[in-house]
C-alpha cells in the first residue's frame, strides 16, 4: 500500500516544497539538508535512511539566515524559539539557518 493523494498514487520522485514565512523556513531547510541526512530523525540501528527527494522549493518570505543581527523583536522570538544567539556562530541558530546548508546539489 503506497501514499496517496485525491486517489492517486504520490511520485516520490516529483517532491515539492512551499511555504511562506515560517512554512518558507522549513521547505528552505528541507531542501538544503535533504542530501545530508543531517537534521533526520534517528533511524533504528539497521534500518536505512529513509529519503524522499526534494526537486523544488519555494520559499516566500522564509527566514535564511537565523545566526545574524536582527531587530529586537525578532530577537525575541529566536530567543524564546532556539536559544540566544552564539557570538561565534556555530550554535543551533546557526544549524536551523537554511544558508548553512546549501550547495550545488541542492534542488532550485
Amino acid at each position: 500500500m503506497g501514499v496517496h493523494s485525491l486517489g492517486r498514487p504520490i511520485d516520490r520522485e516529483r517532491i515539492a516544497l512551499m511555504g511562506f514565512s515560517a512554512g518558507g523556513h522549513l521547505a528552505a531547510l528541507a531542501g538544503a539538508t535533504a542530501d545530508t541526512g543531517a537534521l533526520d530523525p534517528a533511524q533504528p540501528e539497521g534500518q536505512p535512511r529513509k529519503h524522499m527527494p526534494v526537486r523544488c522549493v519555494v520559499s516566500i518570505g522564509g527566514p535564511m539566515r537565523l545566526s545574524g543581527s536582527t531587530n529586537p523583536r525578532i530577537e525575541t522570538i529566536l530567543t524564546a524559539w532556539i536559544g540566544p544567539r552564539d557570538k561565534q556562530g556555530l550554535g543551533r541558530r546557526a544549524l536551523y539557518s537554511p544558508v548553512r546548508w546549501v550547495n550545488g546539489g541542492d534542488p532550485p
